[in-house]
């Protein structure tokens, strides 16, 4: 019994490992003046102060799928249906999001009958 303690005890003092090696990620946005504020209020990526680089490739991959679907998702209320989304992640600890949100669907007309 003392020496399983002792064993695990010795455990508690190894170093995680990327614990340490985590690193800070800055995100940066470039998109028209017209929908910024809307993204910057409500992309998840840009909200948080506590965001650090995955680890992993496939982690990575998920955070810019989701960037990119967020993204999507807010300027279709807004009438961009075909934004062009793309994240610069070459950068260590430094990711830029670029927005260029296409034509705008507008409605000439509506006609409504009973």
């Amino acid at each position: 019994m003392v020496r399983v303690a002792a064993v695990l005890g010795g455990l508690a003092l190894l170093p995680v490992p990327g614990a340490y090696a985590q690193q800070a990620l800055a995100v940066g946005l470039d998109a028209p003046d017209a929908v910024k504020p809307l993204l910057e209020r409500h992309v998840r990526l840009l909200r948080r102060a506590d965001l650090v680089v995955p680890e992993a490739d496939a982690d990575r991959a998920a955070m810019t799928r989701r960037t990119r679907r967020e993204v999507a998702e807010l300027l279709a209320p807004e009438g961009y249906f075909s934004p062009r989304v793309r994240i610069d992640s070459s950068a260590a600890g430094q990711w830029g999001i670029q927005v260029e949100t296409g034509p705008r669907t507008t409605i000439a007309a509506v006609n409504i009958e009973f």
